[in-house]
């Protein structure tokens, strides 16, 4: 399960780049809901362990984090007069 998560943070590198150059291209809605989808499912678990919990915590923390990232950088270039 390390591992994995390590592997999927990797992978998820490129997707913030982009997300912060071009926040307007991805969609915060997918994201949030990716993150409270795991948020419930955690206290859904029959066991907490590591190997249970930390996929989805490290879900719910890199979805979580990104749309904000997102909302936060929109606001911003859109200040910057950037984005209407």
């Amino acid at each position: 399960i390390i591992i994995v998560t390590m592997t999927d943070l990797v992978g998820y590198l490129p997707t913030i780049r982009k997300g912060f150059q071009k926040p307007f291209e991805e969609t915060v809605t997918q994201y949030a809901l990716s993150a409270v989808k795991f948020l419930i499912a955690i206290p859904a678990l029959g066991v907490f362990s590591l190997t249970n919990v930390l996929y989805p915590a490290f879900i719910v923390v890199s979805d979580g984090g990104f749309a904000i990232m997102l909302v936060l950088r929109r606001r911003q270039l859109r200040q910057l007069g950037n984005r209407p």
